[in-house]
């Protein structure tokens, strides 16, 4: 699954990024995408506040309050692909900033042949991202809904469970087949084993319940915790 925030004060311009970006994410991947168009303000902060996990945003720079937008977007998606729309009038200054790290800019008036051509470039970039499975700062999973990439710090924890390997953010749960023997391998130094049937984003860790067991991560997930783990966690949290 991909998902794309849209942005705009100009409802023709979202229509016209919908329309464009839908008919390149069918012809050029064979990913399922869950497009997110926002035409006020107040949608597009409460969408902000609600901290989605996206893989590509388009947004209106020039609307009050978008500069702070963008860069709490690119706080909590560091390996989405942003592209800004912006007015001639308004200094690149104030939005070429490595807070945003945009990828890719449409300038007003939008017309069809610099949507068209821009958003077509920022695709063919996205895109190259699913075929590097080891694009830095991304977890990549494929499963029957397609590929997903997940910034690394989303990601919580891995369970092992039901035959499967569930991956746990905020705000999703994404299942796939692996084992969490053949993850630890893989994953940066960061994640840790604490648990046969888990394995914890050590970045994530507040503390150690020790006399119950338990570490306790961001957001207050608790976590399950081997007697045989509990040397590794209390030497990576120290």
């Amino acid at each position: 699954m991909v998902e794309m925030m849209i942005f705009s004060l100009k409802q023709g311009e979202v229509q016209a990024v919908y329309h464009t970006a839908k008919d390149l994410a069918a012809r050029l991947t064979e990913e399922k995408w869950m497009f997110h168009c926002l035409e006020t303000a107040k949608r597009a902060e409460e969408f902000v506040k609600s901290n989605p996990e996206l893989d590509v945003i388009c947004m209106d720079i020039t609307a009050a309050g978008s500069i702070s937008m963008a860069q709490d977007l690119r706080k909590r998606n560091r390996g989405a692909y942003m592209i800004l729309i912006a007015s001639p009038q308004l200094s690149p200054a104030v939005y070429m900033k490595p807070s945003i790290m945009a990828g890719s800019l449409l300038l007003r008036p939008l017309d069809e042949r610099q949507v068209t051509e821009v958003m077509t470039e920022a695709f063919r970039e996205f895109t190259r991202h699913f075929e590097d499975a080891d694009f830095n700062g991304q977890f990549v999973i494929d499963n029957r809904e397609g590929k997903w990439l997940v910034d690394y710090q989303q990601i919580n924890y891995f369970e092992s469970r039901e035959k499967k390997i569930f991956l746990n953010t905020d705000t999703r749960e994404i299942p796939f087949y692996d084992t969490l023997e053949h993850l630890q391998e893989q994953l940066p130094s960061e994640f840790l084993r604490c648990h046969r049937s888990f394995l914890i984003n050590g970045n994530k860790l507040e503390k150690l319940l020790l006399g119950k067991n338990l570490a306790v991560l961001q957001g207050g997930w608790e976590i399950p915790v081997s007697r045989s783990y509990k040397q590794a966690l209390k030497e990576f949290i120290t």
